[in-house]
């Protein structure tokens, strides 16, 4: 009896074991690779971890934030309406 609980015991500890990795990876691998191409950059370039640098990013991605923003609002109130994706593309 206890070599099938020890069994067990040593099947359910690699599956655990096994699973960790790859549900950490799943839910902080892009932080991890965002984090290490930022320190990657900061290293080679001299001017990517400038003030300048980061409004300027700042300033690019804000029209991007806003949308993201007004097509939340109508999702959390449950009136999701699907034409207002059209709105978002850039007149050319």
């Amino acid at each position: 009896m206890s070599e099938i609980i020890t069994t067990e015991t040593e099947k359910k500890t690699r599956s655990v074991a096994g699973r960790l990795p790859r549900e950490f990876m799943s839910r902080f691998g892009a932080l991890i690779g965002l984090l290490l191409l930022c320190s990657v950059l900061s290293v080679l370039s001299d001017n990517f971890l400038t003030v300048d640098n980061l409004m300027n990013v700042a300033r690019q991605s804000t029209v991007n934030a806003l949308l993201a923003i007004g097509m939340l609002l109508p999702i959390l109130t449950a009136g999701i309406d699907c034409r207002s994706a059209p709105c978002s593309r850039s007149r050319s």
